[in-house]
């Protein structure tokens, strides 16, 4: 999980963790925000 966000995957990481930790990313509100805001700069990072 930590690879795939360092590398630039969020949504690999969010899969990742869905299997791992199926409920994490729902008691964890936080973490999930992140995860989709670094997703949300992937995108932006790749229109250039």
């Amino acid at each position: 999980i930590f690879h795939s966000a360092m590398e630039g995957n969020a949504l690999k990481a969010i899969e990742l963790t869905q299997e791992l930790a199926h409920d994490l990313l729902e008691k964890n509100e936080d973490l999930h925000f992140d995860l989709l805001s670094l997703h949300f700069v992937e995108l932006v990072c790749s229109k250039k």
